[in-house]
């Protein structure tokens, strides 16, 4: 292989492919984590009813981390999630800086035992309610479906 030019070529144009390839990935992965992507308006698409506009603001302030390329929705959608009230998040991003959130709130139906409540689709969820509404409570000696 040393005293044939041809297998030389063709080793160090393949090492030069290879070497080039790993210039370009660290490149673009450095390109991507640039502040330029980052979400400068973050927009709750939904009018709130009953979640709390404050809480969701520290959530999106401490949970939801990258840039319009590394944001991880399904991370940030999880945390969203945790908000008392909030029954489904949707995350749309738009070109450059601009992060979408759709919110879809419980509606409470009835008390579930001492801290919980019961929504409009059978969902136990824990959340703060004021209001009156009919108590349910699991039957003593049976395990919750």
């Amino acid at each position: 292989m040393w005293d044939d030019p041809r297998q030389l070529n063709a080793a160090s144009l393949t090492l030069a492919t290879i070497a080039m390839a790993f210039v370009l990935w660290a490149a673009l992965g450095c390109l991507v984590r640039q502040p330029y992507f980052a979400f400068r308006d973050v927009v709750v698409a939904t009018k709130l009813a009953r979640a709390n506009g404050a809480h969701l603001e520290s959530v999106v302030r401490e949970g939801l981390s990258g840039t319009f390329f590394t944001l991880d929705l399904e991370r940030a959608r999880h945390a969203l999630g945790e908000v008392p009230w909030v029954r489904g998040v949707a995350l749309r991003r738009q070109w450059p800086q601009r992060l979408e959130i759709e919110i879809e709130e419980h509606a409470p139906l009835a008390r579930w035992n001492d801290g919980g409540l019961v929504g409009t689709r059978g969902e136990v969820f824990v959340a703060d309610w004021n209001g009156e509404l009919p108590q349910f409570r699991e039957k003593p000696g049976k395990p919750a479906a």
